[in-house]
């Protein structure tokens, strides 16, 4: 069955609510699956092509709009140091910040391109 970008954020969503687990892979999870939401959301909006990286979809976005583009690369940089950074700590309110901000993300970029 597809996925499409909101289930990640459906499923970022109730990751966060759950309270029975407390870890930093949750914090880490969490982060991993709201920007890819962002990603696969971005990537839809511009039409692009299944198979267009993260580098693509910056870039085309980017043309459109820097400001988007810049903060979608900025997702991109904290999702890679919470799935590859592990010797730092990912602690919880930045996930849940980073949340946050790919939703008020998502609206700016329905409304400014």
């Amino acid at each position: 069955m597809p996925v499409s970008g909101d289930a990640f954020l459906r499923f970022a969503d109730w990751l966060q609510e759950q309270d029975s687990c407390k870890s930093e892979i949750k914090s880490r999870s969490l982060a991993n699956r709201a920007y890819y939401g962002a990603f696969h959301i971005t990537k839809d909006f511009l039409a692009m092509d299944e198979r267009a990286d993260h580098r693509d979809v910056i870039d085309q976005l980017k043309i459109r709009s820097e400001y988007l583009g810049d903060r979608l690369y900025d997702f991109f940089e904290k999702r890679k140091e919470a799935d590859y950074r592990l010797h730092y700590q990912f602690k919880p309110g930045r996930a849940v910040n980073m949340v946050s901000e790919i939703k008020d993300f998502l609206k700016d970029l329905k409304t400014e391109i």
